[in-house]
């Protein structure tokens, strides 16, 4: 977690308060109540503004108060922080000022020793010499050259050195997991150069047969073993031939070759799927007049003209009822047999009055888009409306305005907006 020792300038900064009560200024406020205008940031005397994060009691319910303060807000030698309860009842004024460092604790070189300085450049490296290496007070003497990006080594050939041109280091490789070499000069290298000199490699040395060459199992190397693969031109016509004889074998060569006959049971077995897609369960008696694609399609002509001949009848029995839109008309004539029902259901629907509402109403006046002009024609009766905010809220008439073509109701919950629909009923 970052420190906060000193405050760094243009550094964010997060640090906790108090705030003493009005009620009783011997003690601190319990869970102030903090407001986003109660705090303000001055910076360097000139005023910064409100705080970028609202201070927050933290923890909760507690008397503390924490302030976090963004970079841009810490980018002064003095930030100064107003403190003041905009409500003015729970709260007693307060003013913070915090003045800022270029560096932290946590920027300095660790551990430092006692009475001495340390020299740090323009870009904060730490500059120093090192006189010995090793424990302390009885390190190595260094001698005068300066470690600098690149290790300076001195080639040679003796005990310690290293024999290297150019940057390159050379080696002779003298045993393997503690084996000596006996290797003839030359071939160890070539015989890497041979296996590792390969862009792409597919294969491995387990890629190899583990067998004597031209032995049983082996690579074949001489011209006895290479020629003698059983592979000629007269192979050409056997697998020719083998593959024909297989073909015959299951059946498939009638894929392939022009049908000689009707009977397709020489030639194509019942439960291939062929045979199947014959659409016979026994292609021996296989009728192409009637079972083929072309006997078939007589049938599906046949059954799209009865469906033709179907639909004709059902347009020309819908009742000149329809309309240009595509809408049926229909009347009621009886509702669970009940023609009196069927007539009641038309009565009330006809003491319906539905409308919109227009802009102006309050929850008690209700501006409306309704033709009457008669003043009170709906008194004593229902409003219900039908969509928005106030759907499916009622609420009854007692007086109406044919002039303004308002409604007096009970008050609603809110106003209606322009536009809402009701019904009167």
């Amino acid at each position: 977690m970052a420190t906060y020792v000193p405050a760094k300038k243009n550094t964010a900064f997060i640090f906790y308060a108090s705030l003493v009560s009005q009620a009783n200024t011997k003690i601190m406020q319990v869970n102030p109540t903090l407001a986003a205008g109660d705090f303000n940031i001055t910076g360097d005397g000139v005023s910064v503004g409100a705080f970028g994060t609202t201070p927050a009691v933290t923890p909760a319910a507690s008397r503390l108060v924490k302030f976090s303060l963004a970079s841009g807000e810490m980018n002064y030698d003095n930030v100064t922080i107003t403190c003041s309860d905009a409500a003015g009842a729970e709260w007693c004024d307060l003013v913070i000022n915090i003045q800022t460092a270029a560096r932290q604790v946590d920027d300095l070189a660790y551990p430092a020793t006692s009475g001495r300085s340390l020299v740090v450049d323009a870009n904060g490296l730490a500059d120093a010499n090192a006189v010995k290496c090793g424990a302390t007070g009885a390190g190595t003497a260094i001698t005068a050259r300066d470690i600098g990006a690149s290790v300076l080594l001195s080639a040679g050939s003796g005990t310690g050195q290293l024999d290297f041109t150019s940057g390159v280091v050379k080696g002779n490789l003298a045993q393997i997991l503690g084996t000596a070499l006996t290797e003839t000069a030359g071939l160890l290298a070539g015989g890497f150069k041979k296996f590792f000199n390969i862009a792409s490699p597919t294969g491995t040395l387990n890629s190899l047969p583990d067998a004597v060459p031209d032995a049983a199992g082996g690579l074949p190397v001489t011209g006895t073993r290479l020629t003698s693969i059983p592979w000629n031109a007269a192979w050409d016509t056997e697998v020719q031939s083998e593959c024909d004889d297989a073909l015959v074998a299951q059946n498939l060569d009638h894929l392939v070759k022009i049908a000689v006959d009707t009977n397709l049971q020489t030639t194509v077995h019942d439960n291939s799927v062929l045979g199947y897609a014959l659409a016979t369960a026994n292609v021996s008696t296989f009728d192409r007049t009637t079972e083929s694609l072309a006997g078939l399609s007589g049938d599906l002509n046949v059954g799209i003209a009865d469906i033709q001949a179907d639909t004709d009848n059902i347009q020309a029995r819908i009742p000149a009822a329809l309309t240009a839109g595509g809408n049926m008309k229909s009347d009621l004539l009886a509702q669970n047999g009940s023609t009196t029902a069927a007539d009641n259901i038309r009565g009330g629907g006809l003491g319906l009055v539905l409308s919109t509402c227009a802009a102006g109403s309050t929850t008690t006046s209700i501006v409306t888009n309704l033709t009457e002009a008669t003043n009170d024609h709906y008194n004593g009766r229902v409003i219900t409306f039908t969509n928005a905010a106030l759907l499916g809220q009622t609420s009854s008439i007692s007086a109406y305005d044919g002039a303004t073509k308002t409604l007096t109701v009970v008050a609603l919950t809110e106003a209606p907006a322009n536009t809402d629909t009701f019904v009167i009923s």
